[in-house]
This record gives structure tokens, C-alpha cells and sequence, in this order.
């Protein structure tokens, strides 16, 4: 991707972009978030906020790959360093689940972005969870100050 800055062009390959902007983000966003307060001043969790960007995003609870994305991005809004190690983070994901395993979690997840995609051009998983992750938790930092 190039990019201009002060004049000059830059070229970035998505994952240094990716780098770059999180570590970019303020020091408050390396604290854990589970909860905030929404506009009513009741208290938002942090698994409502993801489960609500994905449905509005028109991703269908039925499927597993719906509870596997809500869990990966729910650890990599706590912990960026996964964001950048997504075969762990499938790993993180089967481990909370009984009878999955890295490679299941990897399809379902797939599967559960092709069909809120249909016909659209389709992140690859890593992508939708790291962006995904990254606007929810700049959501709930916007929220608090």
C-alpha cells in the first residue's frame, strides 16, 4: 500500500500498516477491557459490543464460526501480540471449546465470514479479526474518556 507522509511516498505491506497502528495507540489501550458504559450509563460488556458489531455485519449466531471469531477477537482486544500470531490464537480460541481443535476453528471462522460476505470481496480471518478487534476496542477507549 503507499502512502504519503511529509512528501515522501511510503510503501507498507498490511501487516507492517497493522504494526504501526497499534503500536501507535495510546498506552491507555493496553489495558484489559471488559466493560463501559453505554449511552443509558449501563454497562456495556466487551463480548455485547462484539457480538453486536458482528450481527450488525451480518454474521448468523447459528453457525460456530460465530462463537470462535467472538472468542478471538475478544483475546486480541486484551492481548494485541495475538493479532500477530493467529495460528496461536486459533490454538487459544479450540482450547476454550470441547472437541476443536486449531485447524476447526480456522475453518469455521473462514466459513462464517464467507457467508456474512456472500458475494463480497472477503477478508482473509486474520484481517476481519485484527480490524474487528481494533475498532471495537478504540470504540470502548472513545467511551470511557
Amino acid at each position: 500500500m503507499k502512502f504519503q507522509i511529509n512528501g515522501d511516498q511510503v510503501i507498507l505491506s498490511r501487516s507492517e500498516l497493522l504494526q504501526m497502528l497499534l503500536e501507535n495507540i495510546p498506552e491507555k489501550a493496553n489495558e484489559s477491557i471488559q466493560e463501559v458504559q453505554n449511552e443509558n450509563g449501563n454497562p456495556k460488556t466487551l463480548e455485547a459490543a462484539i457480538t453486536e458489531y458482528l450481527i450488525k455485519r451480518n454474521f448468523r449466531r447459528g453457525i460456530r464460526g460465530f462463537e470462535y471469531i467472538r472468542e478471538a477477537i475478544t483475546i486480541c482486544s486484551n492481548d494485541r501480540s495475538m493479532c500477530f500470531q493467529i495460528i496461536n490464537l486459533y490454538r487459544e480460541v479450540a482450547k476454550k471449546y470441547d472437541n476443536a481443535t486449531s485447524s476447526r476453528v480456522e475453518r469455521a471462522i473462514r466459513h462464517a465470514i464467507e457467508t456474512a460476505y456472500g458475494d463480497r470481496v472477503k477478508p482473509c480471518n486474520s484481517e476481519f479479526i485484527v480490524t474487528a478487534a481494533d475498532v471495537i476496542r478504540l470504540d470502548f477507549i472513545a467511551r470511557r474518556d
